[in-house]
């Protein structure tokens, strides 16, 4: 008799708090789903990278993206390396870009038509080098990143000579570039006189194309039909312009917004460089050429929403299984779950051949239908439909959220504080 009085009590307490029990019961699925969740988000990582990968493949066989670092003047004097650099440096450039396909990504690579001009001006202290020098010869050299890049031959002209260029590292420097020996009369250089020189380059990179100010004074121009550009480096344009048609930007650069001096003195090693690595690459500049793949950073993003709009049809759901007296199975739920995260999976899928708008569009609209038409199946009631219309509310909101950047956090706050309002308005009677 006992043991039935405790079977009776066990049942009527379990019959009293089903429903809590069950909204236990559905919050452990909710997070169940969140294992899906963030295996949606791994594989849109895993599809950027392939991105990238791409990019970086087709870059191995045409060009890689490019530094230009130069002009300068370089001299053996004593053991010592010296390295002049110019008074003052401009160049105009011109960018084409094509787009090659790599398996389903695009990558962009470009052609570039450089024209490069300045002057050196000798200081009272670079003279004191010349002084020194046993013979005329200055070894003229442009850093070039990747040389496969270079479309024709170059020559230079450095006060009254006219000079061509070659590759090779030379006998006293690792940097990789163009150079070639230029003959400039001790007698003829003057503290303060410029020497002028001027060059054109045709150049073909991917990624990017960046500038090292090695003038005291740098002027960049560029100009190009790439009409999504991202301006990089440590320096941004003083004047840009993007259009549809493509972009237009220009830069200036004193010396004294670098760290290094217009005479470098360096001890000559087996492994001498004109200018390090660490050195050009902190002051770099320039403009990135990448396609934008923000459908990944975007899906990315609207996975973080997955969980919220989870619960929120679950908690919907919920209350119409309460308010119409028809029972929805946990399993069902679990369904419903699985469901709204396959909808990640679509968007990434179909984002990578369409347009994140029209992809999301279609994705959302796939996952409506298939759980307007489960609720129906479910419920036989119209509340069914009510669920709908939340599904349509719910992801347009989140559409809205994943467009904004600036306001994203403030719109998402207010409307999570009004969803809020009317879950406990809905649910305010649950008790009775």
């Amino acid at each position: 008799m006992e043991t039935n009085n405790e079977i009776r009590k066990n049942d009527s307490f379990i019959m009293k708090n089903i429903s809590s029990l069950k909204v236990a019961v559905i919050g452990i699925v909710a997070l169940l789903l969140l294992i899906p969740l963030a295996m949606v988000d791994d594989l849109a990582g895993d599809r950027e990278r392939a991105a990238d990968k791409a990019a970086q493949e087709v870059g191995n066989m045409w060009s890689n993206p490019q530094i230009i670092a130069g002009p300068m003047l370089v001299s053996e004097v004593e053991g010592k390396l010296y390295t002049i650099l110019p008074e003052t440096l401009n160049v105009d450039g011109t960018i084409n870009t094509e787009t090659r396909k790599r398996g389903i990504f695009d990558v962009v690579v470009y052609h570039s038509n450089l024209k490069i001009d300045g002057t050196f001006v000798f200081s009272d202290e670079m003279m004191s080098v010349v002084e020194k020098m046993r013979g005329d010869d200055f070894q003229f050299f442009i850093g070039i990143s990747d040389l496969r890049g270079i479309e024709e031959n170059v020559t230079v002209s450095v006060g009254d000579g006219s000079y061509y260029l070659s590759s090779g590292s030379g006998n006293i420097s690792d940097n990789s570039g163009i150079r070639t020996l230029v003959k400039i009369r001790k007698e003829s250089i003057q503290a303060g006189t410029p020497i002028p020189f001027s060059t054109a380059i045709k150049l073909k990179g991917s990624k990017s194309v960046n500038f090292a100010p090695l003038g005291n004074v740098t002027s960049v121009k560029l100009q190009s039909d790439y009409a999504t550009p991202s301006f990089c480096g440590n320096f941004l344009p003083t004047e840009r312009s993007v259009t549809e048609d493509g972009f237009s930007a220009v830069w200036k650069v004193l010396g004294m917004n670098r760290n290094y001096p217009q005479l470098v003195e360096q001890k000559v090693s087996s492994k001498t460089e004109f200018l390090s690595e660490e050195i050009i690459d902190e002051a770099v500049f320039g403009v990135d050429l990448k396609v934008p793949v923000t459908q990944y950073q975007q899906t990315s993003r609207a996975v973080k929403y997955g969980i919220l709009i989870i619960l929120l049809v679950f908690v919907s759901a919920f209350i119409v299984e309460i308010s119409t007296k028809k029972p929805i199975h946990i399993l069902q739920y679990f369904i419903v779950g699985l469901a709204l995260v396959l909808f990640y999976s679509l968007l990434l899928s179909i984002s990578e051949y369409l347009s994140f708008g029209i992809a999301y569009l279609i994705a959302s609209a796939m996952t409506i239908i298939l759980l307007s038409a489960y609720f129906k199946g479910i419920l036989h009631h119209k509340s069914a439909y009510v669920l709908t219309a939340l599904l349509v509310i719910i992801y347009a909101f989140i559409y809205i959220l994943l467009q904004m950047e600036v306001y994203a956090l403030l719109v998402g706050s207010l409307g999570l504080f009004v969803i809020m309002g009317c879950i406990m308005y809905f649910t305010r009677t649950l008790s009775k």
